[in-house]
């Protein structure tokens, strides 16, 4: 044995060997990164069992998801409906659920193996297609031909266009044929058939009405911030003075009586009735200015703002007094919300009130919120903001005014000309009653 080496161990046969090389006779002395590098090697090869796959196998496909319905099935409203998707295979977390309307990804609410709750895409079609995977799946399921209409849409052709300005919209009516009638800052009243189509109804001596209600047979009165109650013959025509009332007029509504009730800057309210009698019926707060009056459920409501000095006085307010029937007055009026206390100090005036057919109160308001939302019983509800993802609906907004059906139209008059414009905005549920359509 030659002096300074030793025997070369023999080799386990379970150790691979470099392949084309030689196993040297003789172990040279190493450096000491050489050294920890053999000394790993070794330690594999001595390894008694090792890996034969170093992936592990693939998962199996997660099942691919089946959908059995849609609710609602006739549609929804876009970018604010809720749609609930019945099925099988869907993921228990939200999160895991993949659901596409019309091609854009729709938002996963709530979600167990048999039910999706997902808000409508922005997106409206009559035929569009809802697909839903989830995480792992190979495939989607598929269901066509679902519709989404569109929630808020402008209407009438009152906006900014390439071909002309964008007219003020104010005062509304609606007749029971669905003929939405306009109130255009120096430009009369404009009727807007249910299919689009645009016609001078009214010319008027006055820059623009502030409010407008169908009466029996057709006949429109308007009110235009002065004393005059102004009536628009049925069929159309030159607007006519037929009473003058001891108030500035802003607001106006009939009851089931045929009597309507005028509200504006005196802190009084009055009733004419259908012969053409005059008669003050209920006061208010001093300095209470009315903005707007609506009749329902056997009560005048009105919207109104204080104009004194006194800031312990409710600010704004919403106020109602019971009808009595074949009574000379109404019954005392009682603040049913407190607008001013909602808004704090510089917040915005409440411009309309309406309300739908389940009692719930619609708002409109020249600042920060265009409509507000106020369920019953009222004085102790918040208000919520009307589609708050849609800003379309931003403030101001001055007149709203439901339709017959479902529609809500809106006149927005923004100083930015291109926002300014007269909107339609669809929801789930009907208005209440305008008694004077007959």
């Amino acid at each position: 044995m030659v002096e300074g080496t030793q025997p070369v161990p023999a080799q386990r046969h379970d150790c691979p060997q470099p392949v084309g090389r030689r196993t040297p006779a003789r172990v040279r002395l190493l450096d000491g990164a050489a050294l920890v590098s053999a000394a790993l090697f070794m330690a594999a090869c001595e390894s008694p069992s090792y890996p034969t796959n170093l992936w592990d196998d693939a998962p199996a496909p997660v099942e691919t998801p089946e959908i059995t319905g849609l609710l609602p099935a006739a549609g929804t409203l876009s970018g604010v409906g809720i749609i609930t998707i019945s099925g099988s295979g869907f993921a228990n977390f939200a999160d895991s659920n993949l659901v596409y309307i019309g091609g854009l990804p729709a938002r996963v609410l709530t979600a167990t193996e048999e039910e999706l709750a997902v808000q409508a895409t922005d997106v409206a079609g009559d035929s569009l297609t809802v697909t839903v995977t989830v995480m792992g799946a190979w495939g989607f399921a598929v269901w066509d031909g679902y519709r989404l209409e569109e929630a808020v849409s402008d209407y009438g052709g009152f906006g900014l266009t390439d071909d002309k300005d964008a007219e003020e919209a104010s005062g509304l009516a609606v007749d029971l044929q669905e003929n939405l009638y306009v109130s255009v800052k120096l430009g009369g009243v404009i009727q807007v058939t249910p299919d689009g189509e645009r016609s001078l109804y009214a010319t008027t001596t006055v820059l623009q009405f502030n409010a407008l209600r169908t009466g029996p047979g057709g006949v429109i009165y308007a009110v235009a911030g002065r004393t005059s109650l102004y009536q628009i013959p049925a069929g159309g025509g030159q607007a006519q003075v037929i009473a003058s009332i001891p108030e500035r007029l802003f607001g106006l509504d009939f009851d089931e009586a045929g009597n309507l009730y005028l509200g504006g800057r005196g802190a009084r309210l009055f009733r004419m009735t259908p012969t053409g009698e005059v008669t003050q019926v209920a006061t208010y707060g001093a300095d209470i200015q009315v903005q707007a009056v609506r009749v329902f459920d056997g009560q005048v409501y009105v919207a109104g703002e204080y104009k004194g000095a006194d800031t312990s006085a409710v600010q704004a307010g919403i106020w109602r007094s019971a009808i009595i029937p074949g009574g000379d007055t109404l019954d005392t009026p009682e603040l049913v919300y407190d607008w001013g206390d909602f808004t704090g100090p510089g917040g915005g005036d409440v411009q309309d009130i309406t309300f739908a057919a389940d009692g719930e109160l619609y708002i409109s308001s020249d600042a920060d919120v265009g409509i507000y939302v106020l369920a019953p019983p009222y004085t102790d509800e918040h208000p919520e903001q009307l589609y708050p993802d849609v800003s379309a609906l931003e403030a101001p907004i001055s007149t709203i005014l439901w339709g017959n059906g479902r529609y809500l139209y809106v006149s927005h008059p923004s100083a930015d000309e291109e926002k300014r414009s007269l909107k339609r905005v669809a929801l789930i549920k009907d208005g209440a009653s305008y008694y004077g359509r007959q």
